[in-house]
């Protein structure tokens, strides 16, 4: 018994441990193309529904837990990476909304995670839904989803909080001509340095002045063919099976 109490204590400790680590992907060149969000900028429309949100787990005795980054597409929902929230466990998700701290316990939410019809990266897309309306996203711009997208000559954006920025929201930008999107339209790539901490970061674009979310940053390109070759990070792509997933949730 001793034994197995000694072997649990060694296993918390080092997830607490592996959890404050910091990894980045793609090519040392392009962390010169980060753009560091400062002040009344994080306040401007599509900016100031980006937010970074720590999960608190029963066994995260020696940090704060985990942080990613959400987009809100309505006053209630979020978007994420399913890796943010799909360990069980959770006690509580903590963020701000401008000059608002929000502290989500268990009764304030519900999550939802979802399940394409294949395994993997394109998998990597999840819910939080907000119950108690007190908590609600008030006074932000929330990005749209769409199951058609224009992106000819666009410049797709994909925002976040990497874990090397101190807490600053960072932007990275990149052409659509830049990108590759794989044969199932399922996964996205692109040539972005992103960091642990970007997990769950909007992939979106300016269309007629709405702010258009087309996937949630997964990570490193996973040695996806086609995707490795060139060191692009990938998200996970809105295609329409997921659009129709998050409409359902949506009601």
């Amino acid at each position: 018994m001793k034994l197995k109490g000694f072997l649990l204590i060694f296993l918390v400790f080092n997830i607490n441990i592996i959890a404050q680590n910091c990894t980045c992907t793609g090519k040392e060149e392009w962390k010169k193309d980060r753009l560091a969000l400062k002040g009344d900028e994080i306040k401007l429309d599509s900016y100031n529904s980006i937010i970074k949100f720590t999960v608190k787990r029963w066994y995260h005795f020696f940090h704060d837990g985990y942080s990613g980054t959400g987009s809100f597409i309505k006053e209630n929902m979020m978007v994420t990476a399913k890796h943010n929230v799909i360990n069980k466990g959770i006690t509580k998700i903590s963020y701000r909304v401008g000059e608002k701290n929000i502290v989500l316990k268990k009764k304030d939410f519900k999550i939802f995670l979802y399940k394409g019809k294949s395994k993997g990266v394109e998998n990597d897309i999840a819910i939080i839904k907000i119950t108690t309306p007190s908590k609600y996203a008030k006074r932000v711009t929330f990005f749209k989803h769409s199951i058609k997208h224009d992106l000819d000559n666009k410049t797709l954006h994909l925002t976040g909080f990497p874990c090397d920025s101190e807490g600053e929201l960072i932007e990275k930008k990149t052409l659509y001509s830049k990108i590759k999107i794989n044969e199932r339209n399922t996964i996205i790539g692109y040539p972005m340095y992103t960091c642990q901490g970007d997990s769950g970061a909007p992939l979106w674009y300016k269309d007629r002045g709405e702010y258009i979310v087309i996937g949630v940053h997964h990570g490193g390109n996973e040695n996806i063919i086609g995707f490795v070759e060139e060191k692009l990070n990938v998200a996970a792509f809105f295609n329409e099976d997921v659009i129709s997933w998050i409409n359902k949730h949506s009601n």
